[in-house]
């Protein structure tokens, strides 16, 4: 039999034991040990790995055997195994991630049907050989958790053993059939929403929804293609709406929202953005990248894909940029799915441009007749959605620098020029020159260009004398006028954009709602 060393950087992993006897039990079977770098082989004293499955950001699976199973039952271990790059802090951060997957695999597993069953979780202490005998210490410094000194020191591994899905991920599956149609996307969707359902329900968002998290089980008769959600080390047990800030922003590029990305508030809607990006690159076979236009930062997938109206309409809503456009839970995209609740987000047919358009569909039925009433709400891109965010550093980042070099703008041009209209209509330009020659969607550019406007009004109203100094005649004084007008600026800035965002945030979505109900 062969069994697999998981020592990271073990220069001869594979190990083979003829004379082994899987069949014995649990007390008659001995510790074996790696021939190269002297691990123990056999984890929790019962798991014999036997093979690489995957290796990703934060660990490496293998497939192994459960020794004493009647069945010789097969399972997963996957062992805890961060970047090197990472500090103390954040090594912390992922070990307690690591065994918050432990503990969210124990409770939700053996409750759903669709999530992996929890088997062991272990840590193991090994002593460093290899370094002791200074063989291979500079390879074996992955997974050890102390810096590396000329003491004798003992490594320290993570793992867990989980139930063995025997089959292929979807982002295997397109690679060797193709995209998928709408009916499959559909079949998707119908399976994995009551999954993350249930996950939310018991106050978790799982935070990496991908393709190459969903494994379609390889059975025949009943059972045959059903869908299995993995990965749970980005899950995160919070109820909705509470921070992610952390040392480490975990998630897929691509496919993590933007509030997940800033590190911002958490919710349900956040599963569900990653989950309709999935449907949008299963039905184009085209990476987020290359859906999401740079200029704009709107969804570009209409023309890669043939689907229905309503199907469109549904996953638009779901990759809405701000929370609050989105589906609230899995539960009421299956009812749009369903047709048991309008959409929301019913886009132009054939417009893969405007992908990001959000509608309100009602549909009135009066015995046999229906009237469709469709009201165009708002538009609006990823870029549009920083309105909402409350991310206090990057507020605080652009007002320092646009309040602080408008006003310092309009103090040069009137030291230089000496009258204030002609300072004003030039500074007008250059500032809406800066603005609009940026990659912002158009209605960005005017809400900076707006506040720039105000915040510099009201310091010339408030300080007329101050405003139109020549800080270069006064001297100290003069400066230290500018300096404390500058700061003003700043705050006036920080302030209106506070405001601004805090009404977009949670007074705008709420006339939506009610227009959405009245309609």
């Amino acid at each position: 039999m062969d069994i697999y060393c998981t020592r990271p950087s073990c220069p001869n992993p594979l190990n083979s034991f003829p004379d082994f006897n899987d069949s014995a039990s649990l007390d008659e079977i001995a510790q074996k040990y790696c021939a190269a770098c002297g691990m123990p082989l056999i984890l929790d004293s019962r798991f014999l790995p036997q093979r690489p499955l995957s290796r990703g950001a934060f660990g490496t699976t293998f497939q192994a055997l459960a020794l004493g199973s009647p069945l010789k039952l097969q399972c997963v271990v996957k062992r805890l195994q961060p970047p090197l790059h990472l500090n103390s802090n954040q090594l912390a951060a992922a070990t307690r991630a690591f065994r918050r997957e432990a503990d969210v695999l124990n409770s939700l597993g053996d409750r759903h049907p669709q999530i992996p069953t929890l088997y062991a979780y272990c840590v193991l202490h090994v002593a460093d050989v290899a370094h002791n005998l200074g063989q291979i210490a500079s390879s074996e410094n992955e997974g050890v958790f102390s810096e590396i000194t000329a003491k004798p020191q003992v490594q320290e591994f993570f793992y867990l053993v989980q139930e063995f899905v025997d089959g292929a991920d979807l982002r295997q599956e397109i690679a060797t059939r193709g995209k998928f149609s709408e009916a499959e996307i559909v079949d998707v969707l119908q399976q994995i929403l009551p999954v993350l359902q249930f996950i939310h329900d018991n106050g978790a968002i799982h935070r990496d929804i991908k393709p190459d998290n969903i494994v379609r089980e390889t059975a025949v008769g009943e059972g045959a293609g059903k869908l299995f959600l993995i990965d749970f080390g980005a899950v995160k047990q919070v109820a909705a709406g509470v921070s992610a800030q952390s040392s480490i922003v975990f998630g897929t590029s691509g496919y993590a929202p933007p509030e997940q990305v800033s590190g911002e508030p958490v919710y349900p809607s956040t599963d569900l953005y990653a989950l309709g990006v999935t449907c949008l690159y299963l039905l184009t076979g085209k990476r987020p990248q290359e859906l999401m236009e740079s200029p704009t930062r709107r969804w570009n997938w209409r023309v890669w894909a043939d689907v229905s109206d309503r199907l469109a309409a549904i996953v638009d809503r779901m990759v809405m940029a701000a929370p609050s456009d989105r589906f609230e839970s899995a539960a009421q995209v299956l009812a749009a799915l369903a047709g048991e609740m309008a959409t929301g987000a019913i886009a132009p047919a054939g417009n893969g441009l405007v992908a990001q358009q959000t509608q309100a569909a009602v549909q009135i039925e009066a015995g046999a007749n229906a009237i469709n009433l469709t009201n165009n709400l708002s538009e609006e891109t990823e870029e549009e959605s920083e309105f909402g965010e409350l991310n206090i550093k990057e507020l605080l980042r652009r007002s320092a620098i646009a309040g602080s070099g408008s006003w310092l703008l309009a103090i040069v041009l009137v030291s230089l020029l000496g009258t204030v209209w002609i300072s004003t209509l030039i500074w007008l330009l250059l500032l809406a020159g800066v603005i609009f020659s940026q990659y912002r969607p158009l209605k960005q550019k005017f809400y900076f260009f707006i506040t720039l406007v105000i915040t510099n009004t009201i310091i010339f109203v408030l300080f007329p004398a101050w405003s139109i100094l020549n800080p270069v005649q006064l001297g100290i004084q003069g400066l230290a006028i500018v300096g404390l007008l500058t700061v003003l600026a700043i705050l006036l800035s920080y302030t209106l954009m506070g405001v601004s965002r805090l009404s977009y945030r949670f007074v705008l979505p709420f006339f939506k709602k009610i227009i959405r109900e009245l309609i």
